[in-house]
């Protein structure tokens, strides 16, 4: 907010972003169940003769879901996101992306948890240019991402759904914007 209670242009905010990574603990930690999850799937494959053929295709199935989780997880660790200008900039190991903040079309923030005390925050943005990004809160300084993006969304007015509204509370970033 400016000191008028306006909203501060996302350009002015994104100064205050610093270039941000993911932390790399739960990554890692991602990384070895993965691995532990797909070494047990395949051990039945390695040591079992005369296995079902069906059997056989969905241990393989499952075994790559693990290796497709490890990728996903380890092509977190090479992202970095920094604000330029009036954008928000994803970059990593397959490429970047490039979020229009003056275009911001979509703001949603969703939290998911898988039993009571524990879960993770997960941000989803799109841009009038069909461009989106989601940022999720292994992200250091995940907050100001999140407060950058939502003082465009309040600039742009755009209206929060209530489980966004209720997230952004539970961050202690709780806005006017209904």
């Amino acid at each position: 907010m400016d000191l008028t209670g306006r909203p501060a242009p996302a350009c002015a905010v994104a100064a205050a972003l610093p270039r941000l990574r993911h932390r790399p603990g739960p990554l890692i930690a991602d990384l070895a169940r993965a691995a532990a999850g797909g070494a047990v799937i395949a051990l039945p494959l390695l040591v079992v003769d005369g296995m079902n053929g069906v059997l056989q295709l969905a241990l393989i199935a499952l075994v790559l879901l693990f290796a497709a989780f490890a990728v996903q997880r380890g092509l977190k660790l090479t992202e970095s996101w920094t604000a330029e200008g009036h954008h928000i900039v994803r970059r990593g190991a397959i490429g970047q992306s490039r979020l229009d903040l003056a275009r911001l079309r979509t703001f949603r923030l969703e939290h998911f948890a898988p039993r009571k005390g524990a879960g993770w925050f997960r941000l989803r943005l799109v841009d009038d240019g069909g461009v989106r990004l989601a940022a999720e809160d292994t992200l250091e300084d995940f907050h100001r991402l999140v407060a950058l993006a939502l003082a465009a969304a309040e600039a742009r007015a755009l209206p929060l759904d209530d489980v966004t509204t209720h997230n952004l509370a539970a961050l202690g970033l709780a806005r006017g914007i209904a």
